[in-house]
């Protein structure tokens, strides 16, 4: 299936394809019912078809759940009612026969489940595997975090839900900033809320005074329902950096700092699913979630610079424009995009423009109305200036420009972008 075409400024045509992930997907998982629609319909979705086995607690609500699934495939036409399938035993020898099928199951997924399953699964199974067993989750406090978010992200990280995958496990704090109040008030928070805490190192316990030791083990645990996090002083980023990437799991592991070049180290060096640099609080949670990971928007290795108005950016929904405009003695560089959210990819690009063309200042120009999405956004567009301030501040080559966002309407081409800002700037148009 080939949706959202739309035209290039070079006249090219440009879409998506969806393409299944295998063809038959085998599902494994225990307990919970939800997950059996839930499956089947992210698996009819992506255009695959799968085969289910929940576990044997709620084997009667599966088989209902089955039939219904089974009735809405034979009324909507088109599809065959076995494109889900739910086994019917309990008998966990049928594991074992799903996982060792790769004539019939392109791909197994254990999503849910306990993690005797998980690696059961993983050791015997003769047909590739996804999977994720354990969520040691870093949060690491930066010395230029703000105080009062990061007892608010910190608390949250832990205390919102103990059971899940990305629950924070280990918190990490600069030393620069552990020996005022912030590790006590942290502390007074995460006790008031029932959690125990364990000291990783000297300069945690003295600071904290009665608390319990960590051990080597408390590093590598995923404490999940008992409410127990390891705490330890680093000496700054580096440190941080080196603890995440020994004892991380690679699911989830996060930053809470002002300063972005920090922010962009760590997600460029820590090495794992999701790594996040500190969420927004006043922006919505889809647009909080992309702004920060990098798994959604990975770095870019290399962006050649040549004589080319238009440059293609490896991620997804952001519609990216790059032209120049030079005078006299100066040449100006127009980078325009929806930066819905601005990313390290984004700043990438735009410093190695700004380097490769010696131009006096790039200018990020974001739209109003992104043109791709029929006017809907993550984020607003006073939303979308404030974060590329914050992530330009203290790069002097890259500069905020917000004609098109007062303008209004949807986005201008790159013609109108270099007639209307030319001008202003004191410079000649020259399109290359």
């Amino acid at each position: 299936m080939i949706t959202d075409m739309t035209y290039r400024p070079s006249g090219i045509q440009v879409g998506k394809m969806r393409v299944p992930l295998g063809g038959v997907i085998g599902i494994i998982y225990e307990s919970r019912p939800n997950v059996t629609v839930e499956a089947a319909s992210l698996c009819l979705k992506s255009g695959n078809a799968t085969i289910l086995r929940g576990g044997s607690e709620a084997i009667h609500s599966n088989q209902a759940i089955a039939r219904c699934l089974k009735q809405g495939l034979s009324e909507a036409g088109g599809l065959p009612e076995t494109a889900v399938q739910v086994v019917s035993t309990t008998d966990r020898a049928a594991v074992g026969e799903l996982i060792t099928m790769p004539q019939f199951v392109d791909v197994i997924v254990p999503p849910r489940g306990g993690k005797g399953l998980i690696e059961r699964i993983s050791r015997d199974a003769r047909v590739p595997v996804i999977k994720h067993l354990d969520g040691v989750c870093h949060v690491y406090i930066d010395s230029h975090a703000d105080p009062e978010k990061a007892l608010k992200v910190a608390v949250n990280a832990k205390t919102q839900r103990y059971g899940t995958c990305n629950t924070m496990e280990t918190l990490l704090v600069d030393d620069e900033v552990a020996g005022g109040d912030l590790l006590p008030l942290l502390a007074e928070q995460f006790r008031s809320k029932t959690v125990e805490l364990r000291g990783g190192c000297q300069r945690t316990c003295a600071i904290l005074g009665d608390i319990v030791e960590a051990t080597e083990e408390d590093w590598h645990a995923e404490y999940l329902a008992p409410p127990i996090l390891a705490v330890k002083v680093v000496d700054g980023l580096d440190g941080a950096i080196e603890h995440i990437n020994r004892y991380s799991s690679q699911h989830t592991d996060s930053i809470i700092t002002e300063n972005y070049t920090r922010a962009r180290r760590f997600l460029t060096e820590v090495d794992s699913s999701s790594v996040m640099s500190m969420p927004q609080p006043d922006l919505p949670m889809a647009s909080s979630m992309a702004w920060a990971l990098r798994l959604v928007f990975p770095p870019i290795r290399s962006m050649p610079v040549g004589r080319s108005v238009w440059k293609g950016l490896p991620h997804r929904s952001t519609w990216c424009s790059v032209t120049a405009i030079s005078g006299p003695d100066t040449m100006h560089v127009i980078y325009g995009g929806t930066f819905d959210p601005i990313h390290h990819g984004h700043l990438r690009l735009a410093l190695e423009v700004s380097e490769a063309l010696e131009v006096s200042r790039v200018h990020l120009v974001p739209s109003h109305i992104p043109p791709h999405r029929g006017g809907n956004t993550g984020a607003s567009a006073a939303q979308r200036l404030e974060m590329i301030r914050q992530a330009i501040a203290g790069e002097p080559a890259l500069a905020l420009d917000e004609q098109e966002v007062q303008r209004g309407g949807g986005a201008h081409t790159l013609p109108i972008h270099c007639a209307s800002f030319g001008p202003s700037w004191g410079g000649r148009i020259a399109l290359w």
